[in-house]
């Protein structure tokens, strides 16, 4: 996919952001009385929650959302979060990511990335993240990732490796480069 279209589509308006119909949004508000399910309780969080409002999530906070919230959360919530709060996601909520949710992360977030967040991606996840935010991966979440994922990787992004990643490479990583 060429850049400026992936760039497009980082700097979409809010505008354009799709968000539940209006009508499951003010069918949920009725369960905000008593929610009686998991499906309203899921309804409520995509509804209710705000960009500015995850922004301001604290540590505890994120760690206590289930993965299935963190599926929902959108393009502008996660580039709303501070690199400090994105490094708390768990290894199951990294994993959780959805391939456009890892497509919105900044190169800011993706350079400060845990070893056990990109270890924790499949080789369909490491596909789709922008060829400048592999580039500023540092060596230890590059080695982390398992070499049945690492075959995720395009040849664009392994091109873009820097000197110092590619030297950091184990060996079963470079073996599996075809």
């Amino acid at each position: 996919e060429p850049a400026a279209t992936v760039a497009a589509r980082r700097r979409a308006s809010s505008a354009e952001r799709v968000r539940p119909s209006a009508e499951r949004c003010i069918s949920s508000t009725a369960v905000l009385i008593a929610p009686t399910t998991r499906e309203t309780s899921e309804a409520m969080f995509v509804c209710a929650v705000t960009t500015a409002q995850v922004s301001t999530l604290s540590s505890g906070q994120i760690a206590g959302l289930r993965t299935d919230q963190i599926t929902k959360l959108e393009s502008d919530d996660l580039r709303a979060l501070s690199t400090a709060a994105l490094s708390k996601f768990s290894t199951d909520q990294f994993a959780a990511l959805t391939s456009a949710q890892l497509i919105a992360l900044t190169t800011a977030q993706v350079a400060q990335l845990r070893s056990s967040q990109v270890a924790a991606l499949s080789s369909d996840q490491l596909s789709v993240l922008e060829v400048a935010d592999v580039a500023t991966l540092r060596t230890d979440p590059l080695q982390a990732i398992e070499t049945a994922a690492f075959v995720g990787l395009t040849t664009s992004q392994i091109a873009a490796f820097t000197t110092s990643q590619f030297a950091a490479l184990k060996t079963s990583q470079l073996v599996a480069l075809d």
